[in-house]
């Protein structure tokens, strides 16, 4: 009982203690508790005064709210400015009342003396009398320094003007020095050459020297120059009176076939040179500088014609390049593409913050705070050249019209906007044979800066090639197959339905081909015209399948859902060409674009199924005037021919689900619009007119022979009804063709 009491009270002690604290928790709780309620109010309160803050500030980017603080600030000083002059204005004041007064006070006191007794009105009289003049004189002196503050700001004027027109004047003068200079050196050297003609004396350096002075070629800031380089020659590109607020400039050099070089030094080499055929590259200007050197050259010996522009930059804008850490160049502004025959991959190094002349650069992976390079920002931006047209000029044309910042935002379409912490690339859709100019822009969003990187172009095929080159862009094969399925498609489109067997033969075919080119593209590696004519052949099997499955078992229902098919393939096709197929959920996920894609797809038969005829005609109008389409493609580009050629190639290729598939829309893509509408509507209109009276669809020839036979079973005083069968026929005709003819003699006739 002992050890029962004990027990008893050692629990009741255990739980005594766990009471205490389970109530220490509990303050500690309710601290805790007051301590987050504060911290919370804190927060309301803060946020409230954020929105309060933002409401006066009525939802404006920290940009212009730091431009609005630094205007303000400026107004505050010429405030406390004014201030300071009126408070030197008003203690000269009250320093000349004091005095005032105590001269008012002595007269005042001598007259008190004189008259020895108080007389009131004279002192109410004289005390109005030095009021008044009081007043007076205070008034001149308020205007005195209105007067004295118009004319200090006039002369601040008259001298900020005389300053601007010495600068401007110092730069004019600092040109003219340099252009005399220039011509100084050009007769020099002719002089030198001339005493070396003379004399004999290092004729191979004078020829050298003579030859660079003719090869120079003088540019403007932002002034495009033609520029052609000769065979086994340098051309200088020489660039002067370059203002003293710019604090780099970038050079760029197109050509549209033959690669160019240019470099910082006349013999280039791979640190200082760039060879392509949109070369640039950026000097960083150093104290004083106010002209510059560089130098083009041919790498291959042959003669290259191009167009350059060389384009400013201060201090406060982007450099850049400047985090290159790639290419061979410190600071390379280029835009490097590749293409294939899926894709066009455009990549640049990072730029970096600017930075004035003479400063060191600031460092590019320091760390990543707003203060770095960090917070800038890539627009890639997109221009189409003109369809069809691969002519110099139309590309010299389009180079100069996105060349600069203006340029590109004016002319280009903006695609896609990177920020730092993305990878600096970008993949678009090829186009064999239109010319394509990507350009980058990269922004300060803090500074409300901005520079462009050298553009690039690009016409997704090779010059140089002699079998597929963009000038004979286009297989014989492909021609030919698609010039056979364009006067298909046209038969289709006008009259499909009355002749339904051809019209399954064609939807057939494309169905069986198409998918059939996809299984083997991705299986083999067979030639591309053996594919084509395998392709060709297994469209045939599928087209007389089709055929024969009608022909067997006469299931109209069946043979149209395929052929609905053909129509949602190209009807889910357009919707996905548009825009709407650019957008990040259909690039990210291949699951959400096929899906999409099957869904559409599926739902255009099910409508079929009420309406079975005319949805027959409808699918020969489109379908095939779609086919017209693209036979008059395989002879002149048209961008409506991606509308099924961007869904094969997201078959064939992995990676194209991250392509930005924009294409150009010109005046030959709205002329083939215009000829498909017609040719649908027509085509559509003129065989609902030619059935209206006719049967839906035709019978099955199988099932009219099964109920032929059966018929003439069945009826013995049909005359067919005694004819042999045609196994038997074939027998008996046989046996005459082999039988051995009797020679014919004479016959007497039977009398009666």
């Amino acid at each position: 009982m002992n050890c029962t009491l004990e027990k008893v009270l050692a629990d009741a002690k255990s739980l005594v203690e766990r009471l205490r604290n389970h109530d220490n928790a509990a303050e500690m709780l309710i601290e805790q508790t007051t301590s987050l309620n504060k911290r919370v109010e804190a927060m309301k309160q803060y946020q409230e005064e954020i929105d309060t803050l933002n409401q006066v500030a009525r939802h404006r980017p920290r940009s212009s709210l730091v431009l609005g603080i630094q205007q303000e600030n400026r107004q505050i000083r010429e405030l406390q400015q004014e201030n300071k002059e009126l408070r030197t204005s008003l203690e000269e004041h009250q320093s000349a009342l004091e005095l005032i007064m105590t001269k008012y006070r002595e007269q005042v006191f001598r007259l008190l003396m004189a008259s020895k007794r108080e007389d009131p009105a004279i002192v109410t009289q004289l005390k109005e009398q030095h009021t008044t003049e009081m007043q007076a004189h205070i008034d001149k002196i308020n205007e005195m320094a209105s007067v004295m503050r118009k004319a200090i700001e006039v002369d601040e004027g008259r001298l900020c003007e005389d300053e601007e027109r010495i600068k401007q004047l110092q730069l004019e003068n600092r040109g003219l020095r340099e252009l005399l200079g220039i011509s100084r050196e050009a007769f020099l050297v002719l002089k030198r050459e001339d005493a070396s003609e003379s004399t004999s004396l290092s004729p191979l350096l004078t020829s050298t020297d003579v030859s660079l002075q003719k090869n120079r070629v003088i540019f403007l800031p932002g002034m495009f120059q033609d520029v052609s380089v000769s065979q086994n020659e340098t051309v200088q590109a020489f660039v002067s009176s370059i203002p003293s607020d710019v604090a780099f400039v970038t050079v760029q050099f197109h050509t549209q076939r033959h690669n160019a070089t240019l470099s910082y030094a006349r013999v280039p080499s791979l640190s200082v040179s760039l060879t392509a055929v949109d070369s640039g590259l950026l000097s960083v200007l150093k104290l004083g500088q106010t002209s510059l050197s560089l130098y083009l050259s041919s790498p291959n010996g042959d003669t290259v014609t191009g167009t350059g522009v060389i384009l400013p930059y201060f201090s406060a804008d982007p450099v850049p390049g400047a985090c290159n850490i790639e290419s061979n160049l410190d600071i390379d502004p280029n835009v490097y593409i590749h293409y294939n025959l899926y894709e066009t991959t455009i990549r640049f190094a990072p730029a970096n913050l600017g930075y004035k002349r003479g400063e060191t650069p600031p460092v590019c992976d320091e760390s990543t705070e707003s203060s770095t390079h960090w917070r800038l920002q890539y627009d890639i931006y997109q221009y189409f050249l003109p369809e069809n047209d691969l002519s110099e000029r139309s590309l010299f044309s389009g180079i100069q019209a996105v060349a600069d910042i203006q340029g590109i935002t004016d002319n280009a379409k903006r695609v896609i906007t990177l920020l730092s912490t993305d990878k600096t690339t970008a993949v678009f859709n090829s186009i064999p044979g239109q010319g394509v100019v990507y350009a980058v822009i990269v922004r300060d969003p803090l500074l409300n800066t901005s520079a462009s990187y050298i553009p690039v172009h690009t016409y997704g095929c090779s010059f140089a090639s002699t079998l597929d080159g963009c000038e004979t862009l286009g297989k014989i094969s492909t021609k030919v197959f698609f010039t056979i399925a364009g006067l298909a498609g046209l038969f289709v489109c006008f009259f499909g339905h009355r002749f339904f067997k051809c019209e399954l033969f064609c939807m057939g075919f494309s169905f069986a081909a198409f998918f059939f080119f996809v299984l083997i593209t991705q299986t083999t590696e067979l030639d591309y015209n053996i594919r084509l004519t395998v392709t060709a052949v297994i469209g045939v099997v599928g087209g007389v399948l089709l055929v024969m499955s009608w022909w067997r078992f006469g299931s109209v229902m069946a043979c149209v859902i395929v052929v609905g098919l053909m129509l949602g393939f190209l009807i889910a096709s357009t919707v996905l060409f548009t825009p709407l197929g650019d957008l990040n959920v259909f690039r990210q996920s291949d699951v959400v674009f096929w899906l999409t894609f099957c869904c559409i797809m599926i739902v255009i038969p099910l409508v079929f199924v009420r309406w079975p005829r005319e949805g027959n005609i409808t699918t020969c109008g489109i379908v095939g005037a779609y086919a017209v389409i693209l036979a008059v493609n395989a002879y002149i580009y048209t961008s409506l021919s991606f509308i099924t050629l961007n869904i094969l190639k997201r078959l064939l290729n992995t990676n194209f689900s991250s392509v930005f598939t924009d294409v150009p829309f010109q005046t030959i893509d709205y002329v083939m619009i215009s000829v498909w509408v017609v040719l649908g509507v027509c085509g559509i209109v003129l065989q609902l007119y030619r059935e209206r009276s006719r049967p839906f669809f035709p019978p099955s020839p199988y099932l009219m022979w099964l109920q032929e036979r059966e018929r003439r079973k069945t009826n013995v005083l049909d005359p067919s009804h005694h004819f042999p069968s045609l196994p038997n026929r074939l027998l008996a005709r046989i046996r005459q063709l082999t039988r051995r003819m009797e020679p014919a003699g004479e016959h007497t006739p039977l009398l009666l």
